[in-house]
């Protein structure tokens, strides 16, 4: 009698059938893991597109630096516009290969900061053209790694020409506060929400204030001397209510006690809506100016007073022969009772 559970061909086909099974399970978990690696390298490659499409898109030139020796590996064409190299000229180069760093201390400025931050914002460099044309640039630099491997993504943006207008500016600003110094005028202006004085640095000198001295509306009046105060409140009310400007000449006391003559201007700014927001004007130490005048009436005194008591017979003609001015030596000489008789004289 024959026994069913050792016969070979029954249990070759349960291990047949086991074996089947597996390799279903297995080839539906290698089916399913290559659509999932699939999926991840369509995602990845979207990725990249994305990337490549930002990369070459973006409007300030780019590049890709291997490290350690910085060789470039890939530019956009933002960075071919820019310094007039072509793709194919720049791969695999240095910046201080191709010229466009050719100071050594520009690398030193930005190899500090990535160290100790992985980044540069906003370094101002210097960098050349491909046929030598220097220009100023803000450098932005990213250290990134890529497969294990680091890389520096440079980001640069041409600011020479808000330098060149800083720098005229600043110019025009000096030549200005030359100008001031030597003429002793600065200006001022008030936002009236905010009812605070802006003085430049003149106008602060003047009052023997430091610098940047922004005292409130009140203070300001309070520098006017007593006597003074009322007119110029009066002339700055009128200004800010009804836009009337003022150009007035008056006497402040400084903070150290001088009495100075000033010639203060001031006019109202209006919005689009064309209510008064702001006011603004100019104030002149005019003390000089003021003894220089004192001197020429005293002087005119002086003369007019000595021209009426000389005891000559003095007289003034014109051109034509009239007799503009005498004194009363020349009125008793000739006879003459006063002088609107006196009017030729032969």
């Amino acid at each position: 009698m024959r026994s069913d559970r050792h016969n070979p061909k029954e249990q070759v086909s349960k291990e047949l059938e086991e074996l089947q099974f597996k390799y279903s399970e297995l080839d539906a978990k290698y089916k399913n893991s290559m659509e999932r690696q699939k999926a991840l390298e369509n995602e990845l490659n979207q990725e990249v597109q994305k990337f490549s499409v930002l990369f070459e898109e973006f409007p300030y030139p780019s590049y890709l630096s291997k490290l350690p020796e910085g060789r470039i590996v890939e530019v956009n064409q933002a960075f071919e516009d820019e310094f007039g190299f072509t793709r194919a000229e720049v791969i695999g180069k240095t910046s201080m290969e191709l010229g466009i760093k050719l100071d050594f201390n520009s690398r030193d400025q930005v190899i500090e900061p990535l160290q100790a931050n992985k980044s540069v914002h906003d370094q101002e460099m210097e960098l050349y053209s491909k046929i030598g044309k220097k220009r100023v640039y803000l450098t932005n630099i990213k250290k990134i790694s890529i497969s294990g491997i680091e890389y520096l993504f440079n980001t640069i943006q041409n600011i020479t020409s808000s330098k060149e207008t800083e720098s005229r500016l600043k110019e025009s600003y000096d030549l200005l506060r030359i100008a001031g110094e030597k003429a002793k005028i600065g200006g001022w202006n008030i936002i009236l929400k905010e009812n605070r004085s802006n003085w430049s640095d003149e106008v602060a000198a003047i009052h023997e204030m430091p610098p940047g001295y922004a005292p409130l509306v009140e203070e300001g009046i309070h520098f006017y001397a007593p006597e003074w105060r009322e007119k110029i409140s009066r002339a700055y009310t009128k200004c800010i209510k009804e836009g009337i400007p003022y150009d007035e000449e008056m006497e402040i006391i400084t903070a150290t006690g001088k009495r100075l003559w000033v010639r203060t201007i001031g006019e109202a700014i209006r919005n689009e809506e064309g209510e008064i927001f702001k006011i603004q004007g100019a104030l002149q130490d005019i003390t000089d100016k003021k003894k220089i005048e004192e001197k020429l009436r005293e002087a005119k005194t002086s003369l007019e007073e000595y021209f009426e008591n000389d005891i000559s017979a003095d007289y003034l003609v014109s051109e034509k022969g009239e007799i503009f001015s005498c004194n009363r030596t020349f009125l008793d000489l000739f006879g003459f009772d006063k002088k609107s008789e006196v009017k030729e004289f032969d």
